[in-house]
């Protein structure tokens, strides 16, 4: 497991990490603000809290299909990040996972999700909207009653399944 292995690194821009990781730990990236490109393995069901906080530049990245926990903040202040695939895989997603996520314009979350912590995508200002698979008035039982709250208690528009 990556533990806060490249924490603060000012060079790291691009990163392969090896098939044989299976989990990315709390801060693994935290703070490396040139990395713009993440190969995550196939075998990562895992992302961590503030696995990739404060990557400045990280523009876009792929998550696996293996992956079934987003963690608190993990993708926090990655004010570059316009597009991010989250895949039916993932049950649980972590309070402010995307917070600061500044240039995300729409989400789809998975009905898979059954874990949803508050405030996800607080502080983005220009997110248009979020694609749910549940009803209006439908939330699932597991999801905070202020996911989809940004700063100073706006909420983000919801796209309801039909």
């Amino acid at each position: 497991m990556l533990h806060g292995v490249f924490t603060f690194s000012t060079a790291l821009k691009e990163i392969i990490i090896p098939d044989t990781v299976v989990k990315m730990g709390p801060g693994t990236f935290w703070g490396c603000k040139e990395l713009k490109k993440v190969n995550i393995p196939k075998k990562v069901d895992t992302i961590s809290e503030r696995t990739f906080g404060f990557c400045t530049n990280l523009e876009s990245i792929t998550i696996p299909s293996n992956v079934t926990s987003i963690g608190e903040n993990a993708f926090g202040m990655c004010k570059n990040l316009s597009s991010i695939i989250i895949p039916s895989s993932v049950t649980s997603i972590g309070t402010q996972a995307f917070s600061g996520c500044r240039n995300l314009l729409n989400i789809t979350i998975p009905a898979s999700v059954t874990t949803m912590g508050s405030e996800v995508f607080q502080g983005n200002p220009i997110l248009t909207s979020v694609n749910v698979s549940f009803k209006e008035g439908e939330q699932p039982a597991g999801w905070n009653e202020n996911w989809n709250v940004l700063s100073d208690g706006y909420t983000v528009t919801v796209n309801y399944a039909k």
